[in-house]
């Protein structure tokens, strides 16, 4: 099971049930389920339920940490949150001050013949933005993150921390 725990240290069950959505929510999840399809020839609906009715509210500004045992459907949740997997039912509204949600995945993914804000300026290339503007938001990004002496190094020449934080 999955549970959220918000910045008070308060814990609270991420478990199905409607609930009446906060007009002041940045992130709103409401009776979200994820069925991964079984491969082969099983009968419709069949598959691995990932995530089942799940229903909460972040507010803005609010810290939520999502935990759970191996399996129970955190990064299932997280990619649907960030709009990379479409849900089987129920909703995600992103809004009210959270423009975009992103969340780093338990690999780093980085490309490896790429430097490491060869890396970060990726990300807005791939947004439709101009290679100048890609050059100067990494740049910025790496000193924000204190990497602005790792820019040049390859992702081989990081500590593991620092790579989490150039992904």
């Amino acid at each position: 099971m999955l549970t959220l725990h918000r910045r008070t240290g308060a814990a609270k069950d991420a478990g199905g049930g409607p609930g009446a959505p906060s007009a002041g929510a940045a992130i709103e999840v409401d009776d979200l389920s994820v069925m991964y399809s079984a491969r082969g020839s099983g009968p419709a609906g069949s598959g691995t339920l990932a995530v089942a009715g799940m229903t909460f509210e972040v507010e803005p500004g609010e810290s939520v940490v999502i935990l759970g045992p191996s399996g129970c459907g955190k990064s299932t949740l997280l990619k649907v949150m960030a709009g990379l997997l479409e849900p089987s039912s129920g909703s995600v509204a992103v809004g009210n001050g959270a423009e975009r949600i992103g969340f780093v995945f338990q690999s780093d993914a980085l490309m490896p013949w790429r430097t490491a804000v060869q890396n970060v300026e990726l990300a807005v290339l791939l947004r439709g933005g101009a290679p100048r503007e890609a050059r100067d938001s990494a740049r910025e990004l790496m000193d924000e993150l204190g990497l602005a002496d790792a820019c040049d190094r390859y992702p081989a020449e990081l500590s593991g921390g620092m790579r989490k934080r150039v992904s």
